[in-house]
């Protein structure tokens, strides 16, 4: 029998289309390694973390740079944040591994990994007003942190932030109203598949938060009302429901408006997209891109303008640099783009 993915790749070339960005006025040469974009308008700001072997400690954690085309950075001016980054300042941005823009509004969330000597900690960045909001992650906690989504469904008394952890079933929420931290347990009740709530996305047609692991196959959802209400000082648990196994060990994961969750398999460098309305199954997925050359590896998966579903490439592994990694002047690739009406 052929393997199913070896199936499912069969198709034919396609011109994908893809840009750049020039990141040499922050000092940073193009072999960096970035973990996470969020995008207001015209501006898009970079997760660069300190943490990956393809990143200098010296240089910014995080960048502002223009979305989808390949003009210079600055517009002028310059980034507001830029002067906050000074390395083992536990007052400043230490280790950015992920950002997140609040749904209409323009805040930028950004999720600091910390260091040994600093605590992990979220800051909330005003664009325009330069109003900064910042609170240190609890104990014990920062050094697992995998992404951040931001939540603001017309039910919640203010934004919540929802942080993830490689290879734990936990969610830290974090509330801008109330100003404090809630730790979430996931607890699968169809399946003996563990948790891991390492990549997490919202459905863009449902209040369903899809929750997957790195090297754990099981792909689960949860409801966002379990989210958004209000939870006790301790621990607690929120039922979760299997969806399903992926067709391999994965990265990033995003949906999108027509039933659509697409993932990056690294041990195949490609982005396949399964039809959620049908079993998890080969014949129901189908490829976005394949490419060694072009999608190395992915870090993030994202829905940019006019619904249009972009990955971030990176040159490998953000723990894994080999000296043959591939020179990548393309970072930014466009995978699919659909009418979200018809």
């Amino acid at each position: 029998m052929r393997d199913p993915l070896l199936l499912l790749c069969s198709f034919n070339a396609v011109t994908f289309l893809s840009f750049g960005w020039d990141l040499t006025n922050y000092n940073i040469s193009s072999n960096y390694y970035v973990s996470s974009i969020a995008v207001y308008g015209n501006r898009a700001f970079l997760a660069l973390p300190r943490s990956s072997c393809y990143n200098n400690n010296t240089n910014p954690t995080l960048v502002e740079a223009s979305w989808y085309n390949e003009q210079p950075v600055f517009f002028g001016r310059t980034p507001f944040f830029l002067d906050s980054q000074t390395w083992k300042n536990c007052e400043h941005l230490q280790d950015v591994i992920s950002v997140d823009m609040e749904p209409m509004r323009p805040r930028l969330w950004v999720l600091d990994k910390g260091s040994i000597e600093c605590p992990a900690k979220i800051v909330i960045y005003n664009l325009f007003q330069r109003v900064n909001y910042s609170l240190d992650a609890p104990e014990d906690t920062g050094r697992k942190f995998s992404c951040i989504v931001v939540d603001n469904g017309p039910k919640l008394n203010g934004a919540r932030g929802y942080i993830s952890f490689d290879g734990l079933p936990d969610l830290l929420v974090f509330s801008i109203n109330e100003f404090k931290w809630w730790r979430i347990r996931l607890e699968p009740q169809d399946s003996i598949l563990p948790v891991s709530t390492k990549f997490i996305a919202f459905s863009r047609k449902e209040d369903v938060l899809y929750v997957t692991g790195g090297e754990e196959r099981g792909i689960f959802s949860l409801d966002l009302t379990l989210l958004r209400q209000e939870f006790a000082d301790e621990v607690e648990s929120v039922n979760v429901t299997f969806l399903g196994e992926k067709l391999g060990a994965s990265s990033a994961l995003v949906a999108d408006f027509k039933d659509g969750l697409s993932y990056y398999i690294p041990r195949d460098f490609v982005v396949v997209r399964w039809n959620t309305r049908q079993p998890p199954q080969a014949e129901y997925y189908n490829v976005l891109a394949q490419s060694y050359d072009l999608l190395p590896y992915v870090s993030q998966l994202y829905t940019g303008p006019q619904n249009g579903i972009w990955a971030i490439a990176n040159p490998g592994h953000p723990t894994q640099c080999p000296t043959d990694s591939p020179h990548l002047e393309k970072r930014l690739v466009k995978l699919l783009k659909y009418n979200m009406f018809t």
